[in-house]
């Protein structure tokens, strides 16, 4: 445990490469360590500072081991092992269902190989579509877009004034012909057709050897007063069956039906016709039965004039196709498979970028590709593909947004981006009465819904983990509430809580000290002249102009760094050790002891009953008290579990690392020792937690109940020192719930919090 750094307590220091654990070791949760209680007869005398502090030689030692450690420059080691922690986040224990709950989860998921098996697999799809987007390019930027055929015609399908399918008579246009290589209508036929003219709703054009087209152009109507039968949706259609026009009866049979419901083949008079055009198109980016273009339902507006020539040419802009379907896919690729090398190599090599920057810059570019796809196709005037290019793009925002500033809200990032691509794909498919599919919304829905899965098969898991504790654990606290004597006093204990008032859900934070610099000067000489408010100062403090003031709290200023918290803590886990004495002194309070073997019993193997004993019956047993065990401070590892997992990586919600714990044999026994503790002028309790009222839920704490107490200690010693105002931690245990604390249980508990990743 790291604060074996900070000075020996109690059960002997350490040294440095046994205190600085690496990564993996800090995360072994089992039970935390319990460490022999020096008696005060044993310990060296106590002595005066130059300035007038009075400080125990075992209190004299912990400061010398701070100071020590700031001569080598290792007082800042937890810190730079906590800024790894959160600049290559490492993967904790907890499951992969729980990513999205924790604090990095962009990272968490990066170090993840279930994700990194998802990434390696997106990768091969977006290559896939990547040579799939080369081949495409190569059939549109072919020298024509279809062809050869023998039969061409421009059916209409909608008209300016609204007419539809089988409501429209005649095709709207004068004229109809499909380009060449030069990409001109001609004013003159390069190839004499063999028909051209109106049948029914279509215009046919029909060559005697068939032609190749790279677009077709038309003419409106050439008389006045026809621009309601300008078409305003049309296909165009090629075929090389024999077709049998007769006297145009065959182009009456058009079925009914809203304009846009037909495919991209049809049957009209004999022959079997395939789809080569519409008003607007887009591109599959992939080969699809030999074809790359994407005819949209789009409607148009032709000018009113009449007689007017329109041409419309079936080639992409080179540019626009290679941004939007050829290098945005394999930018792609490129973040799916460096994201998963940057996971893996930055493990062991922590010069590597981190996976979630590697991921944000190749998701950016791709972004910036889409983005200058759809700029293209503004200056081309398509401005469906600018909405489509655009709302592709979006998604790959949140990503980076995602990847650049990490936290909660990447849940609802993810959502996010699920609806946009969602919405974004309904939307288009309504515009362009087409089927619009953008793969991140799909991508992101199907890892979203896996997630959703597998984080319910955890919580399932995890209450199957502590199930059988949590039963234990309710039928003792069953019992206690419907025995008489034991009703009463949980009765009476929630009425003294209700009187103390404080709030369970305080949010009580750790804050630096309010300097004396920071009050306006006239409170500052106010403060310097009132002598009796004073406390020994170090003379460096005030040669540094860092004087405090002594109990006032900076609400502007919490602390940010572990090193602080845990030397603070240190500190205050020995000024908290007589006052646990005489607590546990005036209410029968116990401690556990050591088994047989010299280990503490909850540390065993084995799964033998730990034994306590009151401080009463041992205080005055210099052998007894060495079989007196005591908490330790928290974990490094299960610190940053809780910074990464819960906290939002903020150090100052640390409310426990010095904790401390008393077990009673009754109710009474616990309400007497509370009551001490408030009265107590030596701390300042800031938020209490009645786990054994009736109202508490068990579900949260898996059926374990206590009294837990937030303090800060407030007498003289803890103001010179400077640590008046670390938050710490004492919880009051009833004897029954101590006993049925096990480490195979507490095994399970752990398994079950990492399950949730809490």
């Amino acid at each position: 445990s790291p604060h074996l750094l900070l000075g020996r307590t109690g059960g002997g220091g350490s040294d440095l490469d046994r205190s600085i654990h690496t990564r993996r070791e800090s995360q072994k949760l089992s039970a935390a360590p319990q460490v022999a209680f020096i008696p005060e007869e044993s310990q060296p005398a106590a002595q005066v500072t130059s300035w007038g502090v009075s400080v125990c030689g075992d209190m004299l030692e912990l400061l010398q081991g701070l100071c020590h450690m700031s001569v080598l420059g290792l007082f800042d080691f937890v810190d730079k092992r906590w800024e790894l922690v959160v600049d290559y986040s490492r993967a904790d224990k907890s499951s992969f269902s729980s990513i999205l709950f924790s604090q990095n989860p962009v990272s968490a998921a990066c170090h993840r190989w279930q994700f990194q098996i998802m990434a390696l697999m997106v990768g091969c799809f977006y290559a896939y579509m990547g040579f799939q987007g080369i081949k495409a390019r190569e059939v549109l930027m072919g020298e024509y877009s279809f062809g050869p055929y023998k039969h061409y015609r421009l059916e209409t399908m909608l008209t300016r004034n609204g007419s539809e399918r089988a409501d429209v008579w005649g095709p709207g246009v004068s004229d109809f012909g499909v380009l060449g290589l030069s990409r001109c209508a001609p004013t003159l036929p390069v190839e004499q057709p063999s028909f051209s003219g109106p049948v029914g709703s279509s215009f046919v054009v029909s060559f005697p050897e068939g032609r190749s087209m790279t677009g077709w152009y038309l003419r409106s109507g050439a008389v006045n007063g026809s621009e309601p039968q300008d078409p305003k949706y049309f296909d165009v259609w090629a075929t090389n069956d024999d077709i049998a026009l007769g006297d145009g009866s065959c182009a009456l049979a058009r079925a009914d039906g809203r304009w846009w419901e037909r495919g991209d083949t049809t049957d009209w008079c004999g022959g079997r016709w395939v789809q080569v055009g519409s008003p607007k198109w887009g591109f599959m980016g992939f080969m699809r039965d030999g074809k790359a273009w994407d005819f949209r339902k789009i409607g148009i507006e032709l000018p009113l004039d009449r007689g007017l020539l329109q041409t419309f040419i079936l080639r992409p802009a080179p540019e626009e196709f290679d941004y939007a379907h050829i290098y945005n896919n394999f930018a792609g690729t490129m973040a799916g498979v460096f994201t998963v090398v940057a996971g893996v190599v930055s493990n062991h090599f922590p010069g590597v970028p981190p996976p979630p920057l590697v991921l944000g810059f190749h998701v950016g570019v791709r972004m910036l590709l889409m983005t200058s796809g759809a700029f293209v196709a503004i200056r081309m005037g398509q401005i469906h593909l600018v909405l489509e290019y655009f709302t592709k793009a979006v998604p790959d925002f949140f990503i980076v947004a995602m990847c650049l500033r990490q936290g909660p809200w990447v849940r609802q990032g993810l959502a996010a981006i699920v609806v946009v691509s969602f919405v974004g794909s309904i939307m288009l498919s309504l515009y362009s009465h087409s089927v619009v599919v953008l793969p991140s919304g799909i991508g992101m829905a199907f890892f979203g819904l896996s997630l959703l899965f597998l984080r319910a098969l955890a919580i399932r898991r995890s209450k199957r983990l502590v199930r059988e504790d949590q039963a234990r654990y309710d039928r003792l606290y069953t019992s206690l509430v419907q025995a008489e004597d034991s009703k009463v006093e949980i009765e009476h204990l929630g009425k003294v809580v209700q009187m103390i008032g404080l709030d369970e859900k305080n949010n009580c934070q750790q804050y630096n000290h309010l300097l004396v610099s920071m009050l306006p000067p006239r409170q500052r000489t106010q403060h310097y002249r009132n002598s009796s408010t004073q406390i020994p100062v170090n003379p460096l403090f005030l040669d540094l102009d860092r004087v405090f003031i002594p109990g006032r709290t900076d609400p502007d200023s919490k602390v940010t760094s572990i090193n602080q918290l845990y030397a603070s803590a240190a500190i205050s886990f020995k000024l908290m050790c007589p006052l646990i004495k005489a607590w546990a002194e005036k209410s029968d309070g116990m401690f556990k002891l050591r088994n047989r073997g010299g280990v503490s019993s909850d540390a065993s193997s084995s799964e033998s009953e730990p034994v306590f004993v009151k401080w009463n019956d041992v205080k005055g047993d210099a052998d007894k008290m060495q079989q007196i065990v005591f908490p330790t401070l928290k974990r490094f590892g299960r610190a940053v579990e809780k910074l990464l997992r819960s906290y939002g990586h903020d150090p100052s919600k640390l409310l426990d690392i010095c904790r401390h714990c008393i077990i009673f044999a009754t109710v009474s026994d616990l309400t007497r020792a509370l009551g001490s503790i408030i009265t107590d002028e030596n701390v300042r309790v800031e938020r209490l937690k009645n786990r054994l009222s009736p109202d508490h839920s068990s579900d949260e704490t898996g059926g374990y109940r206590d009294v837990c107490l937030n303090l800060r200690l407030v007498k003289k010693e803890a103001m010179s020192l400077g640590v008046d105002t670390h938050m710490c931690e004492v919880q009051l245990i009833l004897l029954d719930f101590a006993k049925l604390r096990t480490s195979e249980g507490h095994k399970r508990y752990v398994e079950a919090r990492n399950q949730l990743g809490v």
